[in-house]
C-alpha cells in the first residue's frame, strides 16, 4: 500500500510540475515506470480494478514515451483523474473508514478516447540553416 501511494505521489508531482511540454523524456519515463510498478503490484495482490486503470494509463504514457503522441494539458488532466481513481481504489483495498469504491469506467473511457484521437502534430524542428 505504501509503495503504491509513493508511486502515485511521484506521478502526480511530475504531472503538475509545470507545462506538459516542459516534461522531458526522463520525466515521462519516470511517470510510466510509476504506473507500471503500480500495475504490477496491483496484479500481484489481485487488485484487478487498479490493474485495469493503470494498464490504460500505461498504454497512453507508452505512446507519449515512444514519441507517437505529444503530452498535452488534456492528457495531464486525464492522468491526474486516473491517479485520483487509483487513490480511492487503494483506500478501499486498504480498508480505510468511509472509503467508497470509485467508478473507474469514465476515466478509462477518457484514456481510450485520447488513444483513439488523431495524434497532435509534433512541434516543427528548428531550421539549422537559419542564423
Amino acid at each position: 500500500f505504501e509503495e503504491a501511494a509513493e508511486h502515485l505521489a511521484t506521478m502526480e508531482t511530475l504531472l503538475v510540475s509545470g507545462e506538459p511540454d516542459a516534461l522531458g523524456p526522463e520525466d515521462i519515463a519516470a511517470i510510466f515506470r510509476a504506473a507500471h510498478l503500480i500495475k504490477g503490484g496491483a496484479g500481484t495482490f489481485g487488485f484487478a480494478d487498479m490493474a485495469e486503470v493503470t494498464h490504460e494509463a500505461e498504454t497512453l504514457l507508452d505512446k507519449v514515451r515512444n514519441g507517437e503522441m505529444a503530452l498535452d494539458a488534456d492528457m495531464v488532466d486525464v492522468l491526474l483523474a486516473a491517479g485520483d481513481v487509483l487513490k480511492a481504489q487503494l483506500a478501499c483495498h486498504r480498508g480505510d473508514a468511509g472509503a467508497e469504491p470509485p467508478d473507474a469506467v469514465p476515466v478509462c473511457r477518457r484514456i481510450r478516447e485520447r488513444l483513439a484521437a488523431p495524434p497532435a502534430p509534433a512541434p516543427a524542428a528548428p531550421d539549422s540553416r537559419r542564423w
